[in-house]
């Protein structure tokens, strides 16, 4: 059968998914912790180029992971003032990504976020209405 894969073949592949995920799982994580990295910088060069590469990746095991690492490594407040384009590249992605529980862990992560700052400014209204918007992306988003 042509298409029938080597069992020694998956294994490596495991292996060389799991090593670039550390790899660019560290170099995330320092760009991340740059001191003078702002939020103007992460949203107008570090997003689109990571965004670039997550969705010039052909493989969706490795989609998933850019897209998670990116996610979890970059502050809330970088993550807010870029939703629109992290989101419009989730919807990018392959189909065979299941998104579901990124995206809800995401969305619960900003809306706390929100009510924290929001709380602290005196602004409860503001929270929930935006925590709210943030619940039903999360709800309305295919994966």
């Amino acid at each position: 059968d042509p298409d029938a894969v080597d069992p020694s073949e998956v294994w490596r592949l495991d292996r060389s998914r799991h090593t670039l995920q550390l790899l660019l799982g560290a170099h995330l994580q320092h760009i991340a912790r740059l001191p003078n990295l702002t939020g103007e910088m992460h949203k107008d060069v570090v997003v689109p180029e990571v965004l670039k590469l997550c969705l010039g990746c052909e493989d969706p095991a490795g989609q998933a992971s850019l897209l998670t690492c990116f996610v979890e490594v970059f502050p809330d407040d970088f993550h807010l003032h870029t939703l629109e384009q992290v989101l419009a590249a989730c919807a990018q992605v392959q189909w065979i990504v299941d998104l579901r529980q990124l995206l809800q862990n995401f969305m619960r992560r900003l809306a706390a976020r929100v009510r924290e700052v929001s709380a602290a400014a005196g602004h409860s209204k503001t929270s929930s209405a935006l925590g709210r918007s943030l619940r039903s992306v999360a709800e309305a988003s295919g994966h």
